[in-house]
């Protein structure tokens, strides 16, 4: 379901995840990192990360 006006901010990512838009990730103790094949996700990355 797609919220109109909803916005989390920006949540800092645990690895380097420039190469990966629109990669599924998790939310780890560091921060987000890549969601492991076959597991499920917290959400997908949408921004372009430097």
């Amino acid at each position: 379901m797609f919220l109109k006006g909803y916005n989390i901010g920006v949540l800092p990512a645990a690895t380097d995840l420039s190469d990966y838009r629109f990669a599924a990730v998790n939310y780890t103790k560091t921060g987000y990192a890549l969601a492991t094949a076959g597991g499920l996700s917290d959400g997908v990355l949408q921004n372009n990360p430097e």
